[in-house]
C-alpha cells in the first residue's frame, strides 16, 4: 500500500490517506516432457526433453530445472542443456525404471510440475528367432541370474543326495545365447554329416537323430560352425561312429556352435518360469513320454512350446550337455562348466521311453557315459550371442 501525507512546512497538524493496491503473479503452465527412447533398453543413453514449453501470462522469462529418479532413489549424474537433460547409457540397466521430472519457474517463486517414466528392458529379447544356419532356426535365450534346482514349482520329487541332487541355487550367466529351437533331426544332422544313426530311422526326417555317442554330436556342433565360418568348439578326431572329441577351452567364450552347458539348457528349459516341465505343469502339453508315446519317438514340434519357444524341452528324447555330471554346489555360481572329469556327461529333459512323470521335470539331472548310444538320447545346440 501508499501512504501520501501532506505539509504545509508550519508544523500543523498532518492530516494523511492511504490506500491498497494487491500484485498478483501467475505461475507459469507446467510443460510437456518426453523420454527417448521410449523403448529404451540397457545401455541406451536416456534423453529426457521439454516437448512443449511452459507458458506464462506475465510474460515472465522461464527456466527449467531437472531432476531424475531410478527406481524412486535421486540420480544426480546427468548433463542438463536448456531444454533437454541426458543420462548416460552406462549407468542404465534393465528392469529399472527411469522417471524425469522438469519444473518450470518464472522467477517469482512460482513453479509448475511435469513428469514422465520410461521402464529399460533387457537388450536381449527372449525367444526371438533371431539366426538361421544349415536349416536350423535357433532363439535367443537371454543371459542373466535365475534360480537353478529344486524350486517351488519343481515338483515333490526333488533329487536331494547324490551327484545328481538337484541342489536349489543361483546362477549368472554373463552371456546371452541362441538355441536351436528343435532337437536336432535326422535330416539335419545326415545333411552334414552324411549319415543317419538313428535307431528310428524309419520315424523319418523330421524326428530327432538318436542312438549317437556325445563324441558324434560334439563332432556335429563342429561340422555346423565349420559350415557358418566360425571357430570350431571342440577338438575331434576320427569320423563317423568312431569320432572322439573333447572340449576346447570354455564354452561360454567360442564363437561357434557347441551343446548347451547344464545351467544355459536349465535356463531354456525355463524361460523365466517355474513350471515343472519346460513350458507347463501338464506333461502331456508338452512332451512326449511313456504315456503317450507309443513306444518311439516323434517328429519335433510336435507339442506346445515353452514361453521362449523351444520345443521338446521336456520329453521326447534326453539331451545331451556339454558338462560331465558332478554333485552341485549351493553357493551362487557364474558362467559354471560343471564337473572337470567324471564318468558321465550331463543329459536333460527326459524321452518318449520314460514310464513316469519325473523324469521329464526341468530340475531333474542325468548322465550318460560318452561313448554309449541310446534310442533315446539325441541333443539340440547351442551358440554365445556375440
Amino acid at each position: 500500500y501508499v501512504v501520501v501525507t501532506p505539509n504545509d512546512g508550519e508544523d500543523d497538524g498532518v492530516a494523511s490517506t492511504s490506500t491498497t493496491i494487491i500484485v498478483s503473479n501467475s505461475p507459469p503452465s507446467a510443460p510437456v516432457v518426453e523420454i527417448t527412447p521410449e523403448d529404451a533398453v540397457e545401455g541406451d543413453d536416456l534423453t529426457c526433453t521439454v516437448t512443449t514449453e511452459s507458458t506464462d501470462a506475465d510474460g515472465d522469462d522461464i527456466t527449467y530445472g531437472f531432476q531424475w529418479d531410478v527406481d524412486g532413489t535421486a540420480y544426480t549424474d546427468a548433463s542438463d542443456d536448456i531444454l533437454d537433460s541426458v543420462v548416460d547409457g552406462a549407468d542404465v540397466a534393465a528392469d529399472e525404471t527411469w522417471t524425469c521430472s522438469a519444473t518450470a519457474t518464472d522467477g517469482d517463486d512460482d513453479s509448475a510440475v511435469a513428469e514422465t517414466s520410461v521402464d529399460v528392458l533387457s537388450a536381449c529379447g527372449w525367444g526371438d528367432v533371431t539366426l538361421t544356419e544349415s536349416g536350423v532356426d535357433f532363439v535367443t535365450i537371454c543371459g542373466g541370474t535365475f534360480d537353478m534346482g529344486c524350486t517351488a514349482g519343481a515338483g515333490s520329487t526333488c533329487v536331494t543326495s547324490g551327484r545328481q541332487a538337484e541342489t536349489l541355487h543361483s546362477v549368472t550367466l554373463t552371456n546371452d545365447y541362441y538355441v536351436s529351437q528343435t532337437e536336432t533331426t535326422q535330416d539335419q544332422f545326415e545333411a552334414l554329416m552324411g549319415y543317419n544313426p538313428s535307431y528310428f530311422s524309419s520315424c523319418g526326417g523330421d524326428c530327432p537323430v538318436e542312438y549317437l555317442t556325445w563324441h558324434m554330436a560334439a563332432a556335429y556342433a563342429n561340422a555346423m560352425s565349420t559350415a557358418a565360418g566360425l571357430t570350431s568348439c571342440y577338438t575331434c578326431a576320427g569320423s563317423g561312429t568312431s569320432v572322439s572329441c573333447s572340449t576346447s577351452g570354455s564354452p561360454y567364450t567360442c564363437s561357434g556352435y557347441r551343446l548347451l552347458t547344464e545351467a544355459e539348457w536349465e535356463n531354456a528349459a525355463r524361460c523365466g518360469t517355474d513350471y515343472m516341465y519346460a513350458g507347463s505343469n501338464t506333461i502331456g502339453d508338452v512332451a512326449w513320454y511313456g504315456a503317450n508315446s507309443s513306444s518311439t519317438p516323434h517328429a519335433v514340434a510336435g507339442k506346445d512350446p515353452n514361453d521362449c519357444g523351444l520345443y521338446d524341452m521336456s520329453g521326447n528324447v534326453w539331451e545331451q550337455n556339454n558338462d560331465w555330471l558332478d554333485s552341485l554346489s549351493s553357493s551362487p555360481a557364474t558362467d559354471p562348466t560343471g564337473a572337470i572329469s567324471s564318468t558321465d556327461h550331463v543329459v536333460r529333459g527326459g524321452s518318449w521311453g520314460s514310464l513316469d512323470t519325473d523324469s521329464e521335470r526341468v530340475a531333474l539331472r542325468g548322465g550318460t557315459r560318452p561313448t554309449d548310444r541310446y534310442s533315446y538320447i539325441g541333443f539340440r545346440l547351442a551358440r554365445t550371442v556375440p
